[in-house]
């Protein structure tokens, strides 16, 4: 905890009513706000904080962080005015409310468009085999030291208050490493969620282009990508045939460890075994990219903890993969295929490599794409989805604001419309349900781009949905 005149000092801007009261927490969101908050007036894409400072006095905040001031002043409450950036101020405040947890934990960052959960859990499960009490920020599990566990939260990379919080429960569970993925959004200036973070380390895993509708440009995704190297202060592990890497070389220099991909010397739908060194490492891993995401991870490991590479790879056989990631469940006598890809290139990776093992099964691929999002890449799904499927069935991600059925015609521009069958299913429950009815005997049924997520997300709610489950109901109803 932190006065709000300690607080005030070690930021920048004009305090009104200074205050030695004690902050119990620091909250961009009014309806977070509790009795002695701290509230931060974020300038957000559909809303402004500034619009709801009352309501955070209301809820019982006691100081408001805002780039103006409003027109009426409370006595009992403290302003902090700033020019500077709202959500850099609520970092640096984040990092000082928690008596800068982070420099007391060696912290490893995984970025990239593609690969970055399954990576960040491969470091995470290697280090803690060589008993390396390691912590874990992901889009899929969080581990502060007192055990694995579900995120409740949607964001890959929480919000800073978030972050810092769990970073001083991993210091209170005397853990050693904390493997987090970051993303764009984290790494960029606007969003500033990992500022005041130095990693000892880091992994850009498969990067191709992704979330244009914040960054506008690729040039502006590359550069926020960028901001983990400039923030790295050791070994920066990355592909050669990476776009990024020449950026990355003109930041890092030295730091920088260009890795060949691994070549592959078998493959099955379960498990998949690579050469090092002249040695064959079999792992119950599938396909190409989550064996460079697995190498990327062992490479790692080996550098941070100073054990022979080949030690780390001889783990590797006993690597679990992650929930929503080419999950493989035999139903009503087809494969079907839980897998979290939702962009061209992890559509690429993910058809190529089950086709490098299963070349003649039909495949049925159910999809949609995320409303308010990226539209650039809605094409290329198409594109590359009738590139290897027989049938293609559209419907709802997490439409948002959008209707699916706008979405599906994006989609449907790069469809080969003379290769492929095409249907459209608003609800994805019926689309799974479709997908078996259409199916061709000995099909390969793919449900994509929800992977592990708990929810679908329209445009004022969301509504409770796990794609496993939704499976499960759909095979009991036509059993």
């Amino acid at each position: 905890m932190i006065s709000i005149n300690e607080l005030a000092a070690s930021l920048t801007g004009r305090l009104i009513n200074p205050s030695d009261s004690i902050l119990t927490s620091l909250e961009y969101d009014s309806r977070l706000v509790k009795k002695a908050s701290c509230f931060f007036a974020f300038d957000g894409i559909h809303c402004n904080g500034y619009d709801f400072i009352d309501d955070a006095i209301k809820s019982g905040a006691t100081m408001v962080v805002a780039n103006k001031c409003p027109e009426t002043i409370h006595d009992n409450v403290s302003y902090l005015i700033s020019d500077e950036s709202i959500r850099l101020l609520y970092a640096k405040a984040s990092s000082l409310f928690f008596s800068n947890p982070q420099a007391k934990l060696k912290i490893i960052g995984v970025t990239g468009t593609d690969g970055k959960t399954s990576t960040t859990d491969y470091t995470y499960q290697l280090l803690n085999s060589f008993g390396h009490k390691t912590a874990l920020i992901s889009t899929v599990y969080v581990d502060d030291g007192s055990g694995k566990a579900f995120s409740k939260t949607r964001q890959s990379t929480p919000e800073a208050f978030y972050i810092y919080s769990f970073l001083d429960r991993c210091v209170k569970n005397n853990v050693e490493y904390v493997v987090m993925e970051t993303t764009s959004h984290a790494l960029s200036k606007e969003y500033c969620r990992v500022y005041g973070i130095n990693f000892i380390s880091s992994i850009y895993t498969s990067v191709s282009s992704e979330h244009l509708e914040f960054h506008k440009t690729l040039e502006s995704y590359y550069d926020a990508k960028t901001n983990l190297a400039r923030n790295t202060l050791s070994n920066i592990f990355i592909y050669n045939d990476c776009p990024l890497l020449d950026k990355i070389r003109n930041v890092a220099k030295h730091r920088v460890i260009e890795l060949t991909k691994p070549t592959i010397t078998k493959r099955t739908i379960s498990s998949t075994s690579f050469i090092y060194n002249d040695r064959e490492y079999d792992v119950p891993l599938f396909g190409q990219y989550n064996i460079n995401n697995l190498y990327e991870a062992a490479m790692l490991t080996a550098r941070v903890i100073k054990v022979p590479v080949e030690l780390v790879l001889s783990k590797c056989n006993t690597i679990k993969p992650v929930e929503g990631r080419f999950n493989v469940i035999n139903a009503l006598n087809h494969q079907v295929i839980i897998d979290f890809a939702h962009t061209p290139d992890s559509y690429e990776q993910l058809f190529s490599s089950f086709r490098s093992v299963d070349k003649d099964s039909p495949i049925t691929a159910v999809f949609g794409s995320a409303g308010d999002r990226d539209k650039s890449k809605r094409k290329g799904l198409g594109i590359v989805s009738s590139k290897y499927a027989n049938t293609i069935i559209l419907t709802e991600e997490d439409p948002r604001s959008e209707s699916v059925i706008d979405i599906s015609l994006d989609i449907l521009e790069g469809v080969n419309k003379n290769k492929v069958h095409i249907y459209t299913e608003e609800k994805r429950e019926a689309a799974i349900r479709l997908a078996f009815e259409t199916a061709k005997p000995n099909s390969v049924i793919f449900l994509l781009g929800k992977g592990h997520e708990s929810s679908i997300s329209y445009k004022d709610y969301s509504r409770p949905y796990l794609e496993r489950q939704a499976l499960l109901d759909v095979v009991k109803e036509l059993s």
